[in-house]
């Protein structure tokens, strides 16, 4: 069964970085679990400066691990690096759909560490791995 989706509204993030080419990078939420869509939400309201910086990357279909990176095949983070090698991070799925990559913000974990070897995070890449979503046209 396909997970609940919701297209990224990227009006905003145009009048900040009027020179990003659109064209190739689509963003959508997962939905399926409302309780951690509202984290997110309050995650990318209180880091907003630091997600549009993400989103730049992200749109210009590049990586940097202090911001955007792959954390395993298909699987990425948004990290919103904190005090004490404490960090945020907004995992992702990215798959490929007509030419153009489609990022699926998916699941929220708070408080990890630096290089950590959590068995809770390697659970959390598999289960992204594992979701199924109808992208629309």
């Amino acid at each position: 069964m396909s997970r609940k989706i919701v297209e990224y509204n990227l009006a905003g993030i145009k009048g900040i970085y009027p020179d990003l080419s659109f064209s190739k990078v689509r963003l959508f939420i997962d939905m399926d679990n409302h309780r951690k869509a509202n984290e997110i939400t309050n995650v990318l309201a209180q880091y907003k400066k630091k997600f549009h910086r993400a989103l730049w990357v992200m749109l210009n279909n590049k990586y940097d691990k202090d911001l955007y990176s792959q954390e395993g095949k298909d699987v990425t983070a948004i990290k919103f690096k904190g005090k004490f090698k404490r960090n945020l991070r907004i995992y992702c799925r990215e798959v490929f759909q007509d030419g153009k990559k489609i990022i699926l913000i998916t699941t929220y974990k708070k408080e990890v560490y630096e290089n950590s070897d959590d068995e809770s995070i390697r659970q959390i890449i598999k289960n992204i791995k594992d979701y199924q979503y109808e992208i629309p046209e």
